[in-house]
């Protein structure tokens, strides 16, 4: 399969949504045949700008994600600057390879990562958080091991918001964090005062808003900004797409 002769394809049927659908879920269907060269191509695709949504259309349609793209599938879905376009990474990998491994791993990137990776960690959690519940199109069941990581979750994001001034991470965490007192214990609510001393107080003017959305005090009216990219990121992006790939 030449990915990146199919990539170019892709771009140029855009302008066309229904024809840059059958394009790649066509290929989607010949993934069970893969080769090694094409499991690299995917690789370093998933850390490109230009490719790395292609990639993921493509793995959406797949019907197996192999093991070589788990990482660089969930790196791509923390460092997506558009928490629009995090679903579009999500999606395959919790489906192939379980809610609970891909939570576990986003909890690692939340407690250890840089503050890029952990506001980009929570909006990949929300949409491990939207599979939890199953149907027959393949979402998993609900797995009751993980009650105690919700409420493990929630507790750092309080305490993170609370300790950690980042504008990017506290916005991720105001959007997405529980700050409903009929289901928190005595510690959450401790926590989650000053959470809305904090927001309340905030200059931002989104995190403003949305605590009194997460209170049910006001209907949402700005969705979640998009993240400004780090260095890091902008400097992996400028080299040349072929030398990542045979260096």
């Amino acid at each position: 399969m030449n990915l990146e002769h199919l990539y170019i394809q892709w771009t140029a049927s855009l302008g066309s949504p229904a024809q840059a659908h059958r394009l790649v879920a066509d290929a989607g269907t010949q993934f069970l045949e893969l080769k090694d060269n094409d499991i690299q191509w995917l690789q370093v695709a998933l850390s490109d700008q230009k490719r790395k949504l292609f990639a993921a259309a493509l793995l959406v349609n797949a019907p197996a994600v192999p093991e070589q793209l788990y990482e660089p599938m969930l790196k791509a879905a923390v460092y997506e600057l558009s928490p629009a376009r995090v679903q579009a990474f999500m999606e395959p990998i919790v489906k192939a390879f379980t809610v609970k491994r891909v939570y576990q791993n986003l909890i690692e990137y939340i407690e250890k990562g840089t503050n890029f990776e952990r506001a980009g960690a929570i909006n990949a959690m929300h949409w491990v958080g939207e599979r939890k519940v199953s149907s027959e199109s393949g979402r998993h069941k609900p797995d009751i091991s993980l009650m105690s990581l919700d409420d493990y979750r929630r507790m750092l994001y309080l305490n993170t918001f609370i300790n950690n001034s980042d504008l990017d991470l506290r916005r991720s965490i105001i959007t997405y964090v529980d700050m409903d007192p009929l289901t928190a214990n005595a510690p959450m609510k401790e926590l989650m005062e000053k959470v809305v001393k904090i927001a309340r107080a905030h200059p931002d003017e989104y995190i403003c808003h949305r605590i009194e959305v997460q209170l049910g005090r006001t209907p949402s009216a700005y969705p979640l900004p998009s993240r400004k990219p780090i260095d890091t990121t902008e400097n992996t992006h400028k080299k040349s797409w072929w030398k990542q790939i045979w260096k």
